[in-house]
């Protein structure tokens, strides 16, 4: 009788470990998608800066060029690192991706950056004059 009750007391133990390992198992997913893999890339497009005042004239200037952009996976998770073959005012950016938002780690002036299908938008004001960077570029095949 005694040695009965010890398998129904060892039983229920290896009842709780098993569904303990089985729920474990199941929320860590390791064939899970990295999210950033959609967006990583070499992007190509035009840069404009636009400034107020230029040359004592009251009026917007713009300056258009040719940009390259790379997007790349940084070593920590969710994060993506935005590079300019020129430089913009950093060479560099740093962006958390989430649930397809991208949101800026950088403390202060915050750059922006949209994704449309295989587009980007990138978005800069540096400083709390009129002037301003935007970037539109398309994602090369």
């Amino acid at each position: 009788m005694f040695a009965d009750c010890k398998w129904v007391f060892f039983g229920k133990y290896v009842k709780w470990a098993l569904t303990l390992l089985v729920a474990s198992w199941m929320a860590c997913d390791n064939n899970a998608l990295d999210e950033r893999d959609a967006y990583v890339g070499k992007y190509s497009g035009i840069k404009v800066v636009t400034a107020w005042g230029g040359h004592g004239i009251p009026e917007f200037s713009y300056d258009t060029s040719i940009v390259k952009v790379f997007l790349l996976k940084a070593k920590q998770d969710s994060i993506v690192s935005l590079f300019f073959d020129s430089i913009v005012l950093e060479n560099a950016y740093l962006f958390k991706l989430e649930n397809s938002t991208f949101s800026s780690i950088k403390i202060g002036h915050r750059p922006k950056l949209v994704s449309h299908d295989d587009s980007l938008y990138y978005y800069y004001q540096p400083g709390l004059g009129p002037a301003w960077i935007e970037c539109f570029v398309k994602k090369d095949l």
